[in-house]
């Protein structure tokens, strides 16, 4: 060993070789020699002893033949300079998730908890993690969901650090997936196939036969829950003396009221482009499932008011090309991002109920149903792909629609705002 470079040595880092190099220590050899002893204790400090003894093969520990697993694993960097530039935070973001993805990946480790630091300060940092659906230690996944908490939690000042980490991690081989028969309603917009043959079923035997048990155990939104979060929602707004803090709030309002106010789903939501709004005619423009089109009037007022506003603020957005919601980066708004504040919002308000997207959708349908509009109106507001579904509904008319929006919207139920005062 003692003819080997010091880059060898366990313990020597990247930092440390130089200043060793230039006291003419360049082998292990060198730290084994105690004529070297005192200008290594010099660059080492209080390690210097135990370099020293190791070098020499001196190490009173007892070998331990088993190797512990790692309880989590993550990366940070310190930028050269504090920066806000964009580019370089998403740059630096992509760096991490990939060297976290090699490290778990190499020691076969995979987890369902992803955690960023933020760092503006030597003393003020912002930590932050979230758990997700699935156990994984893929690059792509842990990319998004750092990149989702950052932009839900990055308040535009200077950052100095960027950090991610997977937590509680397990090995891949002791993993066991439980399997729950009522499925999460995260995963309900993804299981339109699924319902696609269900629907076939029960229409050749013209009755329900068979039903998903994921729709037994399915849930509205209790009406004091939506007060508690629309409150929330403009609460924020009320207390943001920030202008970014300012249009994330009003972006939050928005997209809590499309989702209610539509029931569109939140694949949907987030594919909105500003072309797909018509505010001469009050009109969305929404592609579904298999890129199908319908289009959905704009009936209540607030939720206009809304969108005129988030847009008003974001004087970034290209009018012909961008998506509506957009993140920090300026890049299109993810899934993730809704459920995070989704998430955010069900903490802060200490609610007894998990809030989904999906469950505005379905709080929407039942709100129709329940103020005696035609179920057939509403199969086609909700823009179900199913030929079988579409087969079995009459054709509803852009004036019928229009009316329902208008005089039985969910949000009419809402009026909570007064954007004059901004």
């Amino acid at each position: 060993m003692w003819p080997l470079d010091i880059k060898n040595m366990f313990g020597i880092g990247k930092k440390t070789q130089p200043r060793l190099r230039e006291v003419g220590i360049m082998t292990i050899g060198d730290i084994a020699n105690y004529n070297n002893y005192n200008q290594l204790r010099q660059i080492i400090g209080k390690n210097a002893l135990l370099l020293y003894r190791r070098a020499n093969g001196i190490d009173n520990r007892v070998v331990d033949t088993k190797q512990n697993e790692l309880k989590s694993v993550g990366n940070s960097i310190t930028l050269p300079h504090d920066t806000l530039d964009e580019i370089i935070l998403l740059d630096t973001l992509k760096q991490l998730a990939r060297q976290v993805s090699m490290r778990a990946t190499k020691r076969n480790l995979i987890s369902n908890s992803i955690s960023i630091t933020i760092k503006y300060t030597r003393f003020e940092s912002v930590n932050r993690q979230t758990t997700i659906n699935s156990y994984i230690n893929d690059y792509e996944y842990i990319l998004s969901t750092a990149k989702m908490l950052f932009d839900a939690h990055y308040d535009g000042r200077p950052v100095r650090l960027l950090g991610i980490s997977l937590n509680n991690t397990i090995n891949k081989k002791n993993y066991k997936e439980q399997l729950n028969i009522f499925n999460s309603t995260n995963d309900i917009e993804k299981d339109e196939d699924i319902q696609t043959i269900i629907e076939n079923i029960n229409n050749k035997f013209e009755k329900t036969i068979v039903t998903k048990a994921s729709d037994i155990s399915k849930k509205n939104i209790q009406k004091k829950y939506l007060n508690q979060i629309f409150q929330w929602l403009f609460n924020n707004l009320d207390v943001a003396n920030t202008e970014y803090g300012k249009k994330l709030a009003i972006r939050n309002i928005t997209i809590i009221e499309l989702l209610f106010s539509t029931g569109i789903r939140i694949s949907e939501l987030c594919n909105i482009r500003i072309k797909d709004i018509n505010f001469q005619d009050r009109s969305l423009k929404i592609f579904g499932k298999g890129s199908k089109e319908r289009v959905l009037y704009l009936g209540n007022d607030q939720v206009i008011q809304s969108l005129e506003k988030y847009i008003e603020l974001n004087k970034n957005i290209d009018e012909e090309n961008n998506y509506l919601f957009l993140n920090k980066f300026n890049t299109q708004l993810s899934e993730q991002t809704v459920r995070i504040l989704l998430k955010n919002i069900e903490k802060d308000l200490n609610l007894s109920i998990h809030i989904t997207p999906h469950m505005f959708r379905h709080t929407f349908a039942t709100t129709l149903l329940e103020k005696e509009v035609d179920i057939r109106y509403i199969q086609n507001i909700l823009g179900h792909s199913s030929i079988s579904t579409t087969q079995i509904y009459t054709h509803v008319t852009y004036p019928k629609q229009k009316e329902i929006l208008i005089k039985k919207n969910p949000m009419n139920d809402y009026k909570n705002s007064d954007f004059q005062s901004i």
